[in-house]
């Protein structure tokens, strides 16, 4: 049976984490935390290299639509996380990421 918890004053709602209601996690607390301490990192990386507005950046940001970002500021941005968490992001991986959501899901993968 997984363990569930109630944390007053956070709700998830759609892979954000919003204060001001409640939240149950089921056996992965220290993956939302992770998660959000991924997306912390990943958002400072984005407003530095494609020079947004912080606000602008969230999970569900699309990173061509909303960032205005094109190919070249996307393999920029990539070879900048790889430094940043010592990875290496494939080609097929920079295509294939839509949203902010999904670049930090898919650090959350290769970094496991």
């Amino acid at each position: 049976m997984p363990k569930k918890e109630l944390i007053s004053g956070k709700k998830f709602f759609g892979g954000l984490l919003t204060r001001g209601a409640d939240v149950i996690i089921i056996d992965n607390e220290i993956y939302i935390k992770e998660k959000l301490r991924m997306f912390d990192k990943v958002k400072d990386i984005i407003v530095k290299e494609l020079m947004v507005n912080e606000s602008e950046v969230a999970l569900d940001t699309d990173i061509r639509e909303s960032l205005g970002a094109d190919s070249l500021a996307l393999v920029d941005l990539a070879m900048t996380i790889e430094d940043e968490f010592e990875v290496e992001i494939t080609d097929e991986a920079i295509e294939s990421i839509k949203t902010v959501g999904d670049l930090v899901d898919y650090l959350k993968e290769i970094t496991e």
